[in-house]
């Protein structure tokens, strides 16, 4: 047996572990004196052709992971299936399930599979040091295709309980560190992948007498009784108060709600690629004092930005992606195709009740690269979650008795630029009336 304390850490160890299974799963489970090399497996990774430089026996030859289905498939007996519902919101843990499979390569210039599609492979038997033979799940052969993913109705995998179908695999595994990759125009900021924020410093100046002046114009000229819009009118004061430090986080999938809006915009910007189309995040989450520079115009945006309290992208519910065609020319701004997509991803998910997740555009009030969720994917209100967590934050920062002392107004344009940038899960919960 190995020696498992040679191992600088835990993980060489556990993959020394997993390539002694894969040379050593016994053949015989298909019964005594039956020989079984070819099989049928479900391609889980984009077909990519091999490294011409490499070799030239590999010119023309394509390399994919792929899953092997039916009775006594050993990648059941080893490995989750990265379809199961289980990983479908956790793209990353099923990109790994995906790369423990095992690797198979056209035999000679075959035609080029897709991803989803049943294909016919051979797995190569090997000495298992003992005193017989096991297949090899390290690398094994693509014979020629079996069915098209198109043309497949049944259930994804063998394993009992799977409810993701073939053509709902196929766009999970797209959507996000798959279709990235296969998406090579899809962009978003790297990094800051644990959903954290960091400090922003914005122009690190202190707010001009300049500034100063024209917030007190403002107000003279809009009066005391004034709406909220007039003073919050921020046009005239780009040029005056500078960009405040806040809390920024990453413009990526990483950064919004874990829970709701991670698997579903997943799925969303799967759709999107499904179409030949690529996207750019253009905003994701927001802290408070992120979305008070953007309303009050110290960070010059072309967007409309909602009041801080009021976006849903303080509670990472919301992105702002750019959509381009397959000419890479922006589309986000057709109304009626993103309506159509509106439209078609909704009833992708399932009813308009809700049951199945549910997309709004926020297009149509003008706000073109903005997209809600309305109804999660397990059928959860979003906009009964969003009321309670603005309730929260309203009591905090537009309260001048219980919130912030550098805020307490319903007009943010009178807030005090050093106001903290609390996150709003650590802001204390509303007390119930009584």
């Amino acid at each position: 047996m190995a020696d498992w304390s040679i191992f600088s850490d835990p993980m060489g160890a556990m993959s020394t572990f997993h390539r002694v299974i894969a040379k050593s799963f016994e053949r015989n489970v298909y019964g005594e004196g039956y020989s079984r090399d070819e099989f049928r497996a479900r391609i889980l990774s984009t077909p990519i052709l091999m490294d011409e430089s490499v070799g030239a026996n590999d010119v023309g030859r394509y390399k994919f992971y792929a899953r092997i289905t039916g009775r006594h498939s050993p990648h059941d007996e080893l490995i989750d299936d990265p379809c199961d519902p289980t990983y479908i919101a956790d793209r990353q843990l099923a990109e790994e399930l995906i790369q423990m499979h095992t690797e198979f390569r056209s035999k000679g210039i075959t035609e080029k599979p897709e991803k989803g599609d049943e294909v016919i492979v051979r797995l190569h038997r090997r000495s298992n040091g003992l005193d017989g033979e096991a297949y090899d799940l390290t690398i094994g052969e693509y014979i020629k295709p079996a069915i098209p993913l198109e043309a497949i109705s049944s259930n994804y995998g063998p394993s009992s309980g799977n409810t993701v179908s073939a053509e709902e695999c196929a766009a999970l595994g797209d959507a996000f560190a798959g279709g990235v990759a296969d998406c090579p125009n899809c962009k978003m900021e790297e990094g800051h992948t644990d959903g954290q924020p960091y400090i922003d410093p914005g122009d690190n100046v202190a707010d001009s007498q300049a500034c100063l002046d024209q917030i007190e114009i403002n107000n003279k000229k809009c009066g005391p009784k004034a709406n909220a819009g007039c003073k919050d009118s921020h046009w005239k004061r780009k040029a005056n108060c500078p960009e405040t430090s806040y809390n920024r986080y990453a413009k990526n999938i990483y950064s919004i709600n874990r829970q709701y809006a991670y698997p579903f915009f997943n799925q969303f910007l799967a759709f999107i690629i499904s179409k030949g189309w690529s996207w750019e995040f253009t905003s994701a989450r927001r802290s408070v004092k992120h979305q008070w520079n953007l309303y009050t115009g110290r960070q010059h945006t072309s967007n409309i930005a909602g009041m801080p309290c009021e976006s849903n992208h303080q509670w990472g519910m919301a992105i702002d992606i750019t959509i381009r065609d397959e000419n890479g020319n922006p589309i986000h701004k057709r109304s009626g195709l993103m309506t159509q997509l509106e439209n078609e991803f909704n009833q992708y998910l399932g009813p308009s009740t809700g049951t199945g997740g549910k997309i709004y555009w926020l297009g149509h009030s003008g706000d073109h690269p903005h997209w809600d969720m309305h109804y999660a994917l397990d059928g959860t209100d979003i906009r009964k979650e969003v009321s309670s967590l603005k309730k929260k934050c309203k009591a905090y920062f537009w309260d001048r008795t219980t919130g912030d002392p550098g805020t307490g107004s319903d007009i943010p344009a009178e807030w005090d630029s050093g106001f903290t940038d609390t996150l709003i899960d650590n802001l204390p919960e509303v007390p119930p009336i009584t």
